[in-house]
């Protein structure tokens, strides 16, 4: 174990980390990442939004302890419990609680085989990489009504960079289209939804977003065989041309035959899902999440609170966005600013709006070649 510490102070609680230097990798039994601070805030936030689904939280990974130190510290009500493989880990865990004083109950063993025995009414789930190793015994560990929170940090397998393991970890063709971040958001859902549903469990996405280098969801479960087909009526697949930039979306795992071989312009169209293409914000929950970021002092109050308030944006709005650049480059015209595509497609009667996703990308109603005509007059 490493020797040296250090004292970070991170909203509002002081703890010790090891004092490394360079990155933080998988090779560290103790580590701590404050790259992930803003991922950290808002899960405080969101948790206080919806603390009414039960007060037993587990931290699954805990490393420093930070996350469930900070739950404890700030949502009084929870009865939090911090886990970690990492013997090493959980010591420093314990000593980080009793230097806070607070109430938290620290646990070293396998995350799945905790998750067997003991029932949470919140899971959250923060590895090192992909969180599918740890979702089947998540969903059984639940309560009904709560709440699983998962990272994924394997953005490209996600995104279609790395096909293989993509199909090989999440049972779903990825796609490296402009427009793959959002489509890895979903393959994730999709993916939790699927192994949900084998113990008739329903999932609804409450807030799915990607930032930095990981994606990050919260999802709402409910027990019954007849919302489990609800949810599994959200799955579906996509077809998308690299010719025009044209996509269709069809919903139902019986239904990928539904899907056009060929686009409209002749070209060849590719395949990906099962994926979510449910509602992804819930803008109702957000908006407390965005109201408890404000009242509160985080370090990345300012950073937080814009990703939040525009996934409120997107709330409502079709999957799937369409990056201006890319659509710019197809047409060799100059790229206009994103204010003016957005104005010119409300002007011709469609919503349109900004998305997280691609501080180039715009989520709209829209078609491709509707895009492409405001483009061409805007060049």
């Amino acid at each position: 174990m490493v020797q040296d510490f250090h004292v970070v102070c991170e909203g509002g609680v002081e703890f010790f980390v090891p004092s490394v230097e360079g990155d933080v990798d998988s090779s560290m039994d103790v580590f701590y990442n404050p790259v992930m601070e803003s991922n950290r805030d808002i899960s405080i936030a969101f948790i206080e939004a919806v603390s009414g689904v039960g007060d037993r939280y587990l931290d699954c990974h805990g490393a420093t302890g930070v996350r469930g130190l900070r739950m404890a510290d700030r949502v009084g009500e929870l009865d939090v419990m911090v886990n970690d493989w990492s013997r090493d880990a959980a010591g420093l865990i314990e000593r980080n609680r009793d230097y806070n004083s607070l109430d938290v109950e620290v646990c070293s063993v396998d995350a799945n085989v905790l998750m067997s025995k003991r029932r949470f009414d919140i899971i959250d789930i923060d590895p090192f990489g992909s969180p599918v190793p740890f979702l089947d015994s998540a969903v059984r560990s639940l309560t009904p009504g709560g709440v699983l929170c998962m990272t994924a940090t394997d953005t490209a397998p996600l995104s279609g960079a790395h096909k293989k393991p993509g199909i090989r970890r999440y049972s779903a063709i990825p796609l490296n289209t402009p427009y793959h971040k959002e489509l890895g958001a979903r393959i994730l859902v999709g993916k939790t939804a699927l192994i949900s549903a084998q113990y008739d469990i329903a999932i609804n996405s409450i807030f799915t977003y990607y930032k930095d280098h990981y994606f990050r969801s919260y999802l709402s479960t409910d027990k019954g065989a007849k919302k489990a087909n609800k949810t599994m009526e959200k799955i579906g697949f996509l077809h998308h041309c690299f010719n025009c930039g044209s996509r269709e979306m069809v919903l139902g795992l019986d239904s990928p035959g539904e899907l056009s071989e060929k686009c409209s312009c002749g070209h060849p169209m590719s395949f990906c899902g099962p994926l979510y293409l449910g509602e992804l914000m819930d803008s109702k929950v957000l908006s407390q999440v965005l109201e408890n970021l404000n009242k509160d002092v985080y370090g990345t109050k300012k950073n937080s609170m814009k990703l939040v308030e525009t996934c409120i944006s997107e709330a409502g709005f079709p999957p799937t966005y369409y990056d201006i650049h890319n659509l710019c480059k197809m047409e060799s015209i100059r790229a206009p600013k994103t204010q003016e595509v957005l104005v010119g497609l409300r002007e011709r009667g469609f919503i349109a709006t900004k998305t997280h996703f691609n501080l180039l990308g715009i989520k709209t109603d829209a078609d491709v070649s509707n895009i492409k005509e405001v483009l061409n007059e805007l060049a």
